[in-house]
């Protein structure tokens, strides 16, 4: 069998709360990487545009 890589490690050493915290931070930083691309490819849509399809590509992921 593999050994587990040293992120997994990391991982299993941590308490729930640490591991929900991780889980909050990647997801906030893919809708910030989400709102820069679309402010990328729509450089005239005003902040709260750029929000609202963050919003609706986040919450329609996996269907």
């Amino acid at each position: 069998m593999n050994k587990p890589t040293t992120q997994i490690q990391a991982l299993r050493a941590m308490t729930m709360e640490q591991r929900w915290g991780v889980a909050q931070s990647l997801y906030a930083t893919a809708r910030e990487w989400k709102a820069c691309a679309l402010r990328a490819l729509h450089p005239d849509w005003p902040d709260e545009d750029i929000r609202e399809a963050v919003r609706r590509s986040f919450l329609h992921a996996g269907r």
